[in-house]
């Protein structure tokens, strides 16, 4: 209940008279105001009816008998009315002394469930990710609003968690809607949801008045919903300038950021458009028009913290202009879609300062350098970006450290996308808000890894393969792609001297020659010694994800021949009177060089 305050909703009593509990610590309370009897469990923050008494004058008393029932006394009636759980029904009996006993429950046998996970769900795209232009309406009636669930009005978010249920901001229906795509809802058990094929009709999970309120059931132009993984939802009431935690299968929410009406000081929030949750169920709120992020701890939601912006209004490295979506790392790194600043902003952990990691500062443009009031930011386990360029209409991959991004999707025929994120299978999902829908771009991992094959090989650092230096040799590469469509691609050969420890690259000489698929290296090029000779090959659209192979030879002697006369002698005739002249220093071979080094030692020879 609520202190002080008699109210009829699930949360509140009015003139409670009995608490029972039983041995499952369930408190079981006689709301003799509301002419009921509300069932709470263990840390519930609302009760659930299971008796109506709205034929009983004036209930007092309550109790349990040996079948389970309940056993109410109507004070004013002098009448027993109990509750048959069996026949859900009230019947009544007449007690000799008007008394109520208390008798032990009869309880069903309990039923075994499977727990949740609890555990946040990384981005996870492939590395060369493309996605297709056509896209399927998974919720809503395009072009059409209304406050059926088969429609939406104005939906500023969605979320997709790792059951694939599609939960949405519908924001000028002032509620959070479900969808499982393509399915209908027939019926739920015990928070298990029973679905049938060939439909886009949703369930209304909070704010299902469809108006708007401030009330702990009511919403006021939802404008941004996070599920965590155990389906908790934490929803960014943005006309009650307040963030509500609504526990799953609960038919209200409670504040856990702002709640204290509009305003700069750090106990409030203003109408907004970014949240994120992290794995400890802390908040952190893209604060739209106070230009700042806030970080609301779960163990302290009267007042939160400024951790990004919060000095004014200004494109400063400090600074943010109306904020909208914020993305949380694991580490702690937060990014920042700054949109009138035409920027996305990274802050590390405790840093006052951000640095500009896609978009110029200030500067509104198409370029593939610039954007336009990005509204969205995702960020994937490559660290890549992905930003939804809602000025420009499109969607924008930027790579870790680029000073530009890539068009991954272009969305000039999406009316007017607010925000967006991923499905357990890499899917796009949007919030097309204008067009009252929400769409899919299905992922094709059309590129991925090429594989490298070097011949000679396998050759590796402790067993290399072993060439003459009086030999020139070639390194043969097997390239194979897989992409369905064709990308550039930059080849480039490294040799690194290994004789002592692979720390020192070498120039490649002018006499190597080199394509993107075959290395000849000549004769005499290379002194003795070990070497590294690998082939980088770098998708040019993705230079973030480059694949590398390598093989070692090892350049030995050849040996010296030799040779007492010229080479090619075989017999030598003279007089008595000539002398015999024997010249290895002139006549002897070393094809490890061009000309033979006559100061040579004795022990080579």
């Amino acid at each position: 209940g609520e202190s002080g305050l008699a109210g009829s909703w699930s949360y509140e009593l009015n003139h409670p008279t009995v608490v029972m509990f039983d041995q499952f610590d369930n408190m079981f309370i006689l709301d003799t105001g509301n002419k009921r009897i509300q069932k709470w469990t263990p840390e519930a923050t609302y009760g659930i009816t299971i008796a109506e008494l709205s034929s009983v004058n004036d209930p007092r008393g309550m109790s349990i008998d040996t079948y389970g029932n309940l056993v109410v006394v109507d004070y004013s009636n002098n009448q027993v009315p109990y509750w048959d759980p069996l026949n859900e029904v009230i019947r009544y009996k007449y007690p000799a002394n008007h008394q109520v006993i208390l008798l032990p429950i009869n309880c069903p046998p309990t039923t075994a469930t499977t727990a949740l996970p609890t555990i946040e769900r990384a981005n996870q795209t492939c590395p060369f990710t493309q996605w297709n232009n056509i896209y399927s309406t998974i919720a809503g009636t395009p072009g059409s609003y209304g406050t059926s669930t088969l429609h939406l009005r104005n939906p500023q978010d969605v979320f997709v968690n790792d059951y694939d249920n599609v939960y949405v901001a519908d924001t000028n229906n002032h509620r959070i809607i479900r969808f499982s795509p393509g399915k209908v809802l027939v019926f739920e058990n015990k928070r298990v949801y029973y679905y049938v094929e060939g439909s886009k009709s949703g369930t209304n999970i909070a704010g299902i008045q469809l108006r708007a309120g401030k009330g702990k059931s009511e919403l006021n132009t939802p404008t941004t919903v996070f599920v965590t993984g155990d389906q908790t939802l934490f929803i960014l009431d943005a006309g009650n300038f307040r963030v509500q935690k609504w526990k799953s299968g609960e038919p209200l929410g409670f504040p856990v950021a702002g709640g204290h009406g509009v305003g700069n000081t750090l106990d409030k929030i203003s109408h907004s458009y970014g949240l994120y949750v992290d794995d400890q169920h802390n908040v952190y709120v893209s604060d739209h028009r106070n230009h700042r992020v806030t970080l609301w701890m779960k163990n302290n939601t009267a007042v939160g913290q400024v951790v990004a912006g919060g000095n004014g209004m200004g494109n400063a490295s400090n600074q943010l202009s109306y904020p909208w979506g914020v993305y949380v790392t694991e580490n702690g790194t937060i990014y920042v879609a700054d949109s009138n600043n035409h920027r996305i902003q990274k802050f590390t952990r405790s840093s006052t300062s951000g640095l500009t990691v896609a978009g110029i500062s200030g500067v509104a443009g198409s370029l593939p350098s610039q954007l336009r009031n990005p509204t969205s930011i995702l960020v994937d386990q490559y660290h890549t970006l992905f930003v939804l360029d809602r000025g420009n209409h499109r969607i924008m991959k930027w790579p870790l450290g680029s000073a530009f991004g890539y068009i991954v999707v272009p969305i000039s025929s999406i009316n007017s996308a607010s925000s967006m994120r991923f499905d357990p299978t890499g899917n796009l999902i949007i919030a097309d808000t204008n067009y009252h829908r929400i769409i899919s771009l299905s992922i094709g991992c059309r590129c991925t890894y090429p594989t490298i094959t070097l011949i000679p090989g396998p050759a590796t650092l402790d067993a290399p393969f072993q060439v003459r230096r009086s030999q020139g040799f070639y390194i043969s590469a097997y390239i194979e792609r897989f992409c369905e469509v064709p990308l550039r691609e930059d080849a480039k050969w490294t040799i690194t001297n290994c004789t002592v420890g692979c720390s020192s690259s070498i120039p490649l000489h002018e006499s190597i020659v080199n394509t993107s698929n075959e290395l000849y290296v000549p004769a005499r090029t290379l002194e003795y010694g070990i070497y590294e000779f690998k082939l980088t090959i770098t998708m040019i659209e993705f230079p973030m994800l480059p694949k590398s192979e390598a093989s070692y030879i090892k350049v030995t002697p050849s040996g010296i021949t030799a040779n007492l006369v010229p080479l090619g002698t075989t017999m030598i005739t003279h007089g008595h009177q000539q002398n015999l002249t024997l010249n290895p220093g002139e006549y002897s071979v070393d094809p490890d060089t061009r000309k033979f080094d006559a100061t040579v030692s004795l022990s080579r020879l």
